[in-house]
């Protein structure tokens, strides 16, 4: 992902799905990938950070594939896991947490992490694993 200027941004699609999951407080969050890519196109039209999820509508819901590559992507690097057979919850580990804190976070200016605060509380009220 290369800006027109030729440098890198500064953070990526990926740092701000995990920024959401830090500042949501949660320890874990709801498996139904419906209603992640429901809340997140929601909250997609309160938030700039949110506006790069491309949606397609001709879905049964609202649904992003660069939403579910950025799930995969967290899950691949541990941030998150699936660990009950079910598949009900994604659970957010410890270390995830700590790398988001001192490897992600420090990415975004003030006004990005005070909407990242507010997208995480928006989350929270949305996708804890008891909706």
């Amino acid at each position: 992902m290369i800006r027109q200027s030729g440098r890198l941004p500064k953070y990526l699609s990926t740092d701000i799905v995990a920024g959401v999951l830090f500042y949501s407080k949660l320890e874990s969050f709801t498996g139904n990938i419906r209603l992640i890519h429901e809340t997140i196109y929601r909250l997609r039209d309160h938030s700039r950070l949110l506006r790069s999820f491309p949606f397609s509508l001709n879905d049964v819901y609202p649904f992003s594939r660069q939403l579910e590559d950025v799930l995969f992507s967290l899950e691949r690097s541990r941030i998150i896991g699936m660990d009950n057979p079910d598949f009900e919850s994604f659970k957010i580990k410890k270390k995830g947490k700590t790398y988001i804190q001192k490897k992600i976070l420090p990415r975004f200016g003030e006004s990005e992490l005070h909407e990242l605060e507010k997208l995480g509380e928006e989350f929270r009220a949305a996708c804890s694993p008891k909706n």
